[in-house]
């Protein structure tokens, strides 16, 4: 395994897996995302949220187990879910694999570090103002989104892969009420890199208004 592969919490995870059952898969996800919210026509806020999470397939006596958790502080628990499971699991007609070459498919752009709030703002902001001047009855809502993480396989056949993964996304509803009737549009984009032109989605809710 290489070190560009390996993780400590997804290691840790794959070797206590390994001394309860015959074979092991560790599915190990961590990301971040920044995203910023419209509501009413205007910025409501601007977050930041970090997540982890790891993913346990295992297969005990034959059958398969599968458990899933955020609280990464304890491995034993996490393999004890999967034990638990794999009583009821069905038949493993498979193993899993052990180190391969596969294509290597890009999903991850560095100009996403450089996506700053500001720009952020300015590309929803615009995205408002085109929709309302298509009509000033229109409520709009929606966000601008930036994500990034790293998703680790591991399993005890030496199957070992990792890669990098980029997000930016950019979603917009209006809301046109008349009376009793109501109607909602919405429409959305999303790209590995930087989104730098939301015409599209504003094309998109004009058609639908």
């Amino acid at each position: 395994m290489s070190p560009s592969v390996s993780h400590p919490v997804a290691e840790r995870i794959l070797e206590e897996a390994s001394r309860a059952c015959e074979e092991a898969e560790v599915f190990f996800v961590e990301s971040e995302s920044a995203p910023v919210h419209f509501e009413a026509n205007r910025v409501k806020a601007a977050d930041s949220h970090e997540t982890a999470g790891a993913a346990l397939r295992i297969i005990k006596d034959g059958r398969i187990g599968f458990s899933s958790t955020s609280r990464l502080s304890d491995p034993a628990a996490l393999v004890e879910m999967a034990l638990d499971t794999a009583q009821f699991g069905a038949q493993a007609a498979f193993s899993f694999p052990g180190p391969a070459d596969f294509p290597r498919v890009e999903v991850f752009d560095a100009a996403i570090a450089e996506a700053a709030p500001e720009e952020m703002v300015a590309l929803g902001e615009e995205v408002v103002r085109e929709v309302r001047a298509l009509s000033n009855e229109v409520q709009v809502e929606g966000s601008v989104s930036v994500a990034r993480g790293r998703v680790t396989l591991l399993n005890t056949g030496g199957g070992a892969m990792s890669y990098r993964r980029s997000g930016f996304s950019v979603g917009f509803e209006g809301t046109l009420i008349r009376g009793e009737d109501m109607l909602f549009v919405f429409d959305a984009m999303s790209s590995i890199a930087p989104i730098r032109d939301a015409g599209a989605v504003v094309a998109s809710i004009a058609r639908q208004l």
